[in-house]
């Protein structure tokens, strides 16, 4: 359980579960994502991953560091198991121009 993770200064969680194969179901509506700014392969290559709740991120920070393309590229890359996928209120404004606003779901095959 993650309930207890304190992520209030976390900044990047880049790779964070990256290849975790034995991950069936992960609730992150806790997490506290208001400063990260990298997410990039974030839950890349979970295939056997199928529920993923992502429902209280603040993805307002990602993709401001000009230096660094990409933030959220394959961030779910690889998902081939994934069905049930929640970002209910997220808050990333994907019409505003921002490096790395593409959120890759290469690999996903059923959303």
């Amino acid at each position: 359980s993650f309930d207890n993770f304190d992520t209030s200064d976390v900044t990047t969680m880049s790779s964070m579960f990256y290849s975790s194969s034995k991950l069936t179901s992960l609730d992150l509506s806790g997490f506290d994502t208001s400063k990260v700014i990298y997410m990039n392969g974030m839950f890349s290559s979970c295939n056997s991953l199928k529920s993923l709740d992502l429902s209280g991120f603040d993805t307002s920070a990602v993709g401001t560091d000009i230096n660094h393309a990409g933030s959220m590229s394959r961030m779910f890359y690889g998902c081939s198991s994934l069905i049930d996928l929640n970002l209910s209120n997220w808050l990333y404004e994907f019409e505003k121009p921002r490096l790395g606003a593409k959120v890759r779901f290469v690999g996903v095959r059923w959303l």
